[in-house]
């Protein structure tokens, strides 16, 4: 069994005529009922309003049909009698004898139907709609520069049919005020829909005969089909002024009085349209395939192109805030840079200064140290021995040099004790272990032998 595609949730429904130079709209909202939102009408030159028929971005989501009624003009009306109540079969049998009730080519025709009333007789009244081409794509031009995508193209001349009970049989004749030169004969019989046709008739004009002879042809016709009784009665659906224009046309056609039945408004009749395109019930769409394809590629297109440009746009606007930052922080170190240039001069003399004197106050610290480490020796070295040099390197290692008589030797190891034993501003001093040299005479012939140790002031390494 073919999967039945679900109808699409509307969220709104915008019904548009075209009346000669102007325009009307009606907006209705639908929540389950259908409650109008707006009506307006124009003037020629009076653009419709974008904000309500455009659809944008929010479309995807809250969906919105645009519905146009189609003019009569040019539109040729086909009443049927066809065995099936099913839309589908209905257009299949409908295009098997299309080419014999279409008065136009097949090639630049389009029409639909919709069926109408119940079914008698195991029989279904059907009306079908067929115009030229070139009158839809005109109406479609015309509805694009006004800037409205048609979703749906109707006949509110169906909507009207369709709001009418026909509760018993007659002649049916429908005459609008705002098109006097265009009237609609409807033929109930037998409980279906037997003839119906337009009519381009002016009343009190000279062609009002043309009217009587048209009506009374189709009489004849019924009449030898036997679908028509004797004396039918006439409804005449029509406002008040305009009801008494056309009664005095019809009157000469029948001996039974005439009876005026007001029309469904325009107003109504919108929400009709609207609530049967929503409803997806007795659909009788107009629009060539094509332009519906065409529309929704736009619409998608457009969707699209927006979605792009706001990513560019956003893209734009993040290198913008990038920039601003960039600037705002090079016009910061700029400005920084300024108040420091001229100081920075003042600054480097200041480091080199304090470099210098880092560098004599070091000079000072070794000398003093210096000082200090041959007072230490000075008053520790023993009257035998002679101090000969001494070495301070960095201000930690001191090296002593000297000689000493032979048979004093020992007197190196007492001195070496000795300053081991000391400090130096509260530094201890660790000697290593003191070097005696070979014995050798001095110029007085004493037999001497020289000596040599070093001391590290402070603690060493692991200690």
């Amino acid at each position: 069994m073919p999967s039945v595609s679900k109808p699409p949730r509307w969220h709104q429904a915008n019904v548009v005529l075209l009346r000669g130079e102007s325009k009307e709209l009606w907006q209705f909202a639908v929540n389950g009922q259908l409650n109008l939102l707006h009506h307006q009408k124009f003037s020629g030159l009076e653009p419709l309003p974008e904000g309500k028929v455009k659809k944008s971005w929010q479309a995807l989501w809250q969906k919105k049909v645009n519905i146009a009624w189609l003019p009569v003009e040019s539109v040729y009306l086909r009443a049927l009698q066809l065995p099936s109540s099913d839309p589908s079969e209905i257009r299949s049998m409908i295009e098997l004898q299309l080419e014999k009730i279409s008065p136009i080519p097949l090639a630049r025709a389009i029409w639909t139907a919709s069926p109408i009333g119940p079914m008698v007789n195991n029989l279904q009244s059907v009306v079908a709609v067929i115009l030229p081409r070139e009158t839809v794509e005109t109406f479609l031009g015309s509805l694009e520069k006004e800037g409205y995508q048609t979703d749906r193209l109707e006949l509110p001349l169906l909507d009207q049919l369709l709001a009418t009970k026909f509760q018993s049989d007659g002649i049916w004749f429908y005459a609008d005020k705002s098109n006097p030169s265009r009237a609609l004969s409807v033929w109930w019989f037998q409980g279906m829909l037997r003839h119906i046709s337009l009519h381009a008739i002016v009343p009190g004009d000279e062609t009002q005969g043309q009217l009587r002879d048209a009506l009374t042809q189709i009489a004849w016709t019924g009449e030898v089909d036997g679908w028509l009784g004797p004396s039918p009665k006439w409804r005449l659906v029509a406002e008040p002024e305009t009801a008494a224009a056309w009664e005095p046309v019809l009157k000469p056609l029948t001996e039974s009085p005439i009876e005026i039945i007001p029309p469904v408004e325009e107003a109504p009749l919108a929400a009709l349209t609207a609530r049967r395109v929503v409803e997806a019930r007795q659909a009788a769409d107009l629009l060539p395939a094509e332009y519906g394809v065409r529309y929704r590629q736009q619409f998608v297109d457009q969707f699209w192109m927006r979605g792009l440009g706001a990513v560019i746009g956003l893209y734009l606007l993040g290198l913008l805030i990038y920039f601003a930052a960039v600037g705002a922080l090079w016009f910061r170190d700029y400005r920084v840079e300024r108040q420091y240039t001229p100081i920075s001069g003042a600054y480097t003399n200041a480091l080199r200064m304090s470099e210098r004197v880092s560098v004599l106050e070091e000079q000072s610290r070794l000398k003093f140290a210096a000082l200090e480490c041959w007072k230490l020796a000075a008053e520790l070295l023993p009257k035998e021995m002679t101090l000969t040099s001494m070495i301070l390197s960095k201000g930690s290692r001191l090296t002593l040099f000297g000689v000493v008589p032979e048979l004093d030797s020992g007197k190196v190891y007492d001195y070496n004790i000795a300053l081991s034993k000391s400090s130096i501003n509260g530094q201890p001093i660790v000697a290593d272990s003191p070097k005696l040299g070979n014995t050798h005479a001095d110029g007085s012939g004493v037999m001497i032998r020289p000596w040599d140790f070093s001391c590290r002031i402070g603690k060493g390494e692991g200690e």
